[in-house]
């Protein structure tokens, strides 16, 4: 019954990757490009996540600081 995970069947070779392919499921993959790319996704889309929330915080700073100096009184 459990003879193919002693027999090496269902364990991964040194050669293979575990990636989830879909967010539910694990794959095994041979070729490493394949697990290179998805990284590469994954990381490009963090940057453009990290980069909006950015301008937005700086864009709020700069509503606080124009409201701010809006309600300054007047020297003369």
């Amino acid at each position: 019954m459990f003879a193919g995970l002693w027999c090496g069947e269902i364990l991964p070779s040194p050669l293979e990757i575990l990636h989830i392919a879909d967010g539910m499921r694990l794959q095994l993959v041979a070729d490493r490009s394949v697990y290179a790319a998805q990284t590469a996704q994954i990381a490009a889309f963090e940057r453009h996540v990290n980069g909006l929330w950015g301008v937005f915080i700086v864009s709020v700073l700069s509503v606080v600081f124009l409201a701010g100096f809006a309600f300054l009184p007047s020297r003369y």
